[in-house]
């Protein structure tokens, strides 16, 4: 049960609290400077499955109108990785071919200071997990839309607009979409051709079996490294460096901020006008949308 798991070493280390050893980075410090550009570091955006499917093609953009979008603007964002060189290198991976690939823009949301976790249904009698993960699998404490990601973070979910990638004469790109809602940040991505509800790979795709992207990022990891390290030469029981992509947020300091009545930030309506909020989506009737549960409909934009 434990090695069928496929679950990438930092996630082992999450759910076991043993440190890894090959943590360490390849990369040494030097002139050569640092690159947080590298697809691994831009590989950020998952589906609802927790693969990491899609990556950055340039910066987020903050949507605000003094008036509510009554029916669509058209929003083009430019591309800092979108060359035929970038495009042809996201196409050329094992998920790619797997998966296929598409444009599409992210929804970037601030994960709240504090959420409810939830811990799965006790085991009937007689019944238990087998191996040394799996019991620790089945009592993790997750929230449904959050997970276990740490306050304060950006997460990236899939919109599944109609994107259209264009090129200016100047040899620069950009992605354009028409969008159905302000207050947002928007964010360009190129993302594997799968629904953001399903996993990447299946035994009825017929194609070797691949898992999502890559999303450590030795560059950052490799800078913070050593700053903790001089951090620590000032403590007396100095702690090991923690890479980022295994970070999660602690169980009791949620629970002490709901205590304290620090609550998940919680979006209301401002005006009599239909409001596409998280958990809901918009599905295609007739000529139009009509705003639903998650669960209930045939999403063609998530909120």
């Amino acid at each position: 049960a434990d090695t069928s798991t496929g679950l990438p070493p930092s996630s082992l280390y999450v759910l076991t609290q043993e440190y890894l050893e090959n943590t360490t980075v390849t990369t040494s410090p030097g002139a050569q400077g640092l690159h947080f550009a590298t697809p691994a570091c831009r590989s950020v955006v998952a589906n609802a499955q927790g693969e990491v499917f899609g990556r950055l093609l340039g910066d987020c953009v903050h949507v605000s109108s003094s008036t509510t979008i009554e029916n669509s603007v058209e929003l083009c964002l430019p591309l800092t990785y979108g060359t035929p060189a970038d495009i042809n290198a996201f196409n050329s991976t094992p998920q790619a071919a797997a998966a296929g690939m598409r444009f599409d823009f992210a929804l970037a949301a601030t994960v709240p200071q504090s959420y409810e976790v939830d811990t799965p249904a006790a085991l009937q009698a007689g019944a238990e997990v087998p191996g040394r993960l799996g019991p620790v699998m089945w009592n993790w404490e997750d929230n449904a839309q959050w997970g276990r990601l740490p306050p304060g973070w950006y997460y990236l979910t899939p919109a599944s607009l109609p994107v259209d990638l264009r090129r200016d004469g100047a040899g620069g790109a950009r992605l354009c979409s028409k969008i159905y809602r302000a207050e947002q940040t928007y964010c360009p991505i190129l993302r594997l051709g799968t629904h953001p509800r399903s996993l990447i790979w299946t035994n009825a795709s017929g194609m070797p079996k691949v898992l999502g992207f890559d999303s450590h990022c030795e560059e950052m990891d490799r800078l913070l490294r050593e700053v903790h390290n001089l951090q620590n030469q000032k403590k007396e029981t100095p702690v090991p460096y923690l890479p980022m992509d295994q970070h999660v947020s602690d169980v009791q300091l949620l629970q002490e901020r709901l205590d304290r009545g620090v609550l998940p930030d919680v979006i209301m309506p401002t005006s009599n006008m239909p409001v596409c909020l998280p958990g809901q989506c918009m599905v295609q009737k007739g000529n139009g949308f009509e705003i639903m549960a998650v669960e209930e409909g045939d999403c063609a934009i998530h909120c």
